[in-house]
């Protein structure tokens, strides 16, 4: 699901079949990502997907595990004049916190289920905000929502269902035609 820009989202929105009439766009944001991500959870789960994914294959799995546990486990932080340890969560100054992020909610994202991706004519997520278009119905809607935010302690809000959003730094809408339309040429 990940995008690095507006760009690339332009580029998979060109790539769309046309849509069907009950599509709706929407976005979703993450509340607090890195500092509600529960440390133990996070290594647990990307411990789990290094060791036995093939898109880790290759990697230096045990190294990159043993990193992720000492940067997280022993991050100390300076706020004013004073120090502290961070217990759980991310502290957004970490120089692997924004892959880390992105990486955790990525594996609960693999695991989406078929009935619900069937939903989606597109899904994307850059780190905690997630752009949508919906082609399900409404009980898959509130399932799909639900689903999204059984991962961790990871909490996400959603915007309703709509024709028009302003995501990253364009605008998307569903024209009357129900083609997509955007600011970014």
């Amino acid at each position: 699901s990940f995008i690095s820009s507006s760009f690339e989202l332009k580029q998979c929105l060109d790539r769309l079949p046309p849509l069907p009439a009950n599509a709706r766009v929407f976005m979703f944001d993450a509340v607090s990502m890195y500092t509600k991500i529960d440390t133990d959870h996070a290594l647990e789960e990307i411990a789990t997907f290094l060791r036995t994914h093939k898109l880790a294959k290759g990697l230096p799995t045990e190294a990159i595990i043993d990193g992720l546990e000492l940067i997280m486990r022993f991050n100390i932080f300076k706020f004013g004049n004073t120090h502290w340890k961070k217990r759980s969560g991310t502290a957004m100054g970490t120089p692997p916190a924004c892959m880390y992020a992105t990486l955790y909610y990525a594996i609960h994202e693999l695991a989406m289920p078929p009935h619900l991706q069937a939903c989606l004519a597109i899904y994307k997520r850059y780190i905690d905000d997630g752009f949508g278009i919906w082609i399900g119905s409404k009980k898959h809607w509130t399932e799909f929502q639900s689903w999204v935010n059984s991962f961790g302690s990871l909490r996400w809000i959603f915007t309703s269902l709509t024709r028009e959003v302003d995501y990253l730094d364009i605008t998307i809408c569903i024209d009357t035609k129900n083609a997509i339309r955007t600011t970014l040429c």
